[in-house]
């Protein structure tokens, strides 16, 4: 199933790496306002948001673990340890929108309702010791933004690679990049690393842009309604 997934992305994959200079294209964008600049204003409402995914956090062993929303996620979300698992809360996906989970997260998603073209938005949160072994996006119409949720303040920082470049997160603040390129996540601290999701469909030609629109419109009836149930509106 995944294999052949992945087989069929390849078409549109193709049409998205030819509307744009794709070798030279960034690993990190230094200035989200110019890629969205409702996406950028996150920022502003990180109060708002890390409230919400607090009252998550209180009951996070109630989240489910990225590979039971999705079968596909298994090989990176798997795991033989009970503790270091990767959650996710998912609030919309391909327009799709979770109308139960939205409703324990009404201030983050009217925030989300207000950003053009999201993909996709979740809460991702890596339990101590989790890793992410490197991988590529198998859909390349999107950036990916993480706002930084709760990060451990000790040694050893948690740190992600993309491409060539390594970061860590910063408490209240965003990082925008590429998943097309590859990446990994390494998490050696026992706490919780945690961030906000928000997947942003990537600046190209109108001739790419329509064929995003569309696969977008064909996931929302399989591959999200899949995702989200029994959550879906």
């Amino acid at each position: 199933m995944r294999t052949l997934v992945y087989l069929l992305l390849r078409l549109p994959n193709a049409v998205f790496s030819c509307s744009l200079a794709w070798l030279s294209r960034p690993v990190i964008y230094d200035r989200i306002e110019l890629i969205s600049p409702e996406l950028a204003r996150l920022e502003q409402s990180f109060p708002l948001i890390e409230a919400e995914y607090l009252a998550l956090r209180a009951s996070v062993t109630q989240v489910p673990r990225y590979h039971e929303v999705d079968r596909l996620q298994y090989n990176l979300s798997g795991s033989s340890s009970t503790s270091q698992n990767w959650r996710v809360f998912f609030l919309e996906a391909m327009g799709r929108k979770s109308s139960t989970n939205r409703q324990r997260c009404p201030q983050t998603a009217a925030l989300l309702d207000n950003i053009p073209e999201v993909f996709q938005a979740f809460f991702s949160i890596l339990e101590g010791g989790k890793s992410l072994a490197a991988h590529r996006s198998p859909y390349w119409g999107y950036l990916r933004y993480h706002l930084a949720l709760e990060v451990p303040q000790d040694e050893p920082n948690p740190r992600m690679r993309v491409k060539d470049r390594w970061f860590s997160w910063e408490q209240g603040k965003a990082v925008l990049f590429d998943d097309s390129w590859e990446h990994e996540l390494r998490n050696d601290n026992p706490k919780l690393r945690s961030v906000l999701i928000v997947d942003v469909a990537r600046p190209m030609s109108a001739p790419a842009r329509l064929v995003n629109r569309l696969c977008t419109l064909l996931m929302r009836y399989t591959y999200a309604r899949w995702l989200l149930h029994p959550r879906s509106a």
